[in-house]
C-alpha cells in the first residue's frame, strides 16, 4: 500500500512529474481500495481532502507539516516509509494497483464465503442494533451470500449488470465530481 502512496506524493527527488502524479491519483482515487493501515489511511484521507480543496495533490513537506501540527508522529514516521519505496507510474503502477484490488476482494471473497459457511452450518448472527438477527440453514446462507456477492463481481472495466438506482446515482456523480477535477 506504501507503494501506491508513493506514486501520488512528490518528495522532491525528481522521481515523478506533476503529470504522473495526476495520472495515478486518478487510478488510485477511482479504485476504490481500503486502506486496512490506519497511518496509511490517514495519509490518503488527508492527500484526498487536500486535492478536493486544492484542485492537486500536496507534496510531502505539506503533508509532514499538517501531521506534525496535529502531533502524529507515527503519521510521519508512515510517510518515511513511503518515501523509502520504489517508485511504480503509468502501467506499473495500473498493474501494481490492480493486483492488490484482487487481493483485497479474494480476502473479502474468503470471508464472505466463511460467513456464509457458518450460517449453513451453525448459523450465524449478523448485522448490528436494530438489523441484528440470527441467520442458519443453506437457504439462509445462500439469501446471505447472493445479497452481499455482488460488489465482489464488480471490476473495473467489467459491464454493470445490476445495483441499486439511488445508491449508484450517486457512485456516478462522485465520479463524475473526481472526473471534472472535484469541482461541482
Amino acid at each position: 500500500m506504501k507503494r501506491l502512496l508513493r506514486g501520488v506524493v512528490d518528495f522532491g527527488d525528481g522521481k515523478l512529474t506533476q503529470d504522473q502524479i495526476a495520472v495515478s491519483w486518478e487510478r488510485l482515487v477511482r479504485s476504490g481500495i481500503e486502506w486496512p493501515n490506519p497511518d496509511e489511511r490517514k495519509l490518503f484521507t488527508f492527500i484526498k481532502e487536500y486535492v478536493q480543496e486544492n484542485h492537486e495533490p500536496p507534496n510531502a513537506a505539506a503533508i509532514r507539516d499538517f501531521f506534525e501540527r496535529l502531533n502524529e508522529l507515527t503519521v510521519t514516521e508512515k510517510l518515511l516509509d513511503v518515501k523509502a519505496v520504489e517508485v511504480y507510474t503509468r502501467t506499473h503502477y495500473e498493474t501494481l494497483l490492480k493486483s492488490l484490488l484482487e487481493e483485497q476482494r479474494g480476502k473479502r471473497f474468503a470471508k464472505l464465503a466463511g460467513e456464509a459457511s457458518e450460517i449453513a452450518i451453525r448459523g450465524l448472527v449478523v448485522g448490528a442494533g436494530k438489523n441484528k438477527r440470527r441467520l442458519e440453514g443453506a437457504d439462509a446462507a445462500n439469501d446471505y451470500l447472493m445479497e452481499r456477492i455482488q460488489p465482489l463481481l464488480e471490476r473495473p472495466g467489467v459491464a454493470k449488470t445490476g445495483g441499486n438506482l439511488r445508491a449508484d446515482t450517486g457512485a456516478g456523480w462522485e465520479a463524475y465530481v473526481a472526473a471534472k477535477g472535484g469541482a461541482t
